[in-house]
């Protein structure tokens, strides 16, 4: 009998295991992606706009460059790195050749892309002056970014 949840959690459970180990390289870039636009875009532009709607150009940028960081963080795990292991780390072959089929793969790394693109900005506001009540609308955010993670599907 088949347990397609199954099999695409240990999917997730693989790359959640790789991330484990890697996290410190790549939580660099995550971080500061954001922190660069906000200084490229906040202060460069704003010292041309003041304000916007009645509040501070950086207080109406700042949530705006969570949600870009949510769905850069979960396009480039299904992309750039599903990408890797397809051509180079020949993981996706390695799983084939178990019980898990195509459709487990595809769960599992649009779950795990989720994963990424919820988990990115919160640990960017928890390291920064931004409020903890922005994570919801980001994590929302990547939950609407699932139509970008749909080009994983031309791989079955």
């Amino acid at each position: 009998m088949n347990y397609p949840l199954a099999y695409a959690l240990s999917v997730w459970w693989r790359n959640a295991t790789l991330y484990a180990r890697t996290w410190r390289v790549t939580l660099l870039p995550n971080f500061f992606e954001p922190v660069f636009y906000l200084t490229a875009i906040g202060v460069g532009v704003g010292a041309y706009i003041t304000e916007m709607g009645g509040t501070l150009y950086i207080q109406f940028l700042a949530p705006g460059l969570l949600c870009v960081s949510a769905m850069h963080g979960s396009s480039y795990e299904v992309t750039f790195n599903a990408f890797i292991r397809m051509t180079f780390e020949k993981a996706y072959d390695s799983m084939l050749t178990t019980p898990i089929n195509t459709d487990d793969i595809l769960i599992g790394e649009v779950l795990w892309a989720m994963t990424c693109g919820c988990t990115t900005p919160i640990r960017f506001s928890t390291s920064s002056r931004f409020p903890s009540r922005l994570w919801l609308p980001v994590a929302g955010s990547s939950v609407a970014n699932m139509p970008a993670c749909s080009p994983l599907s031309a791989f079955r």
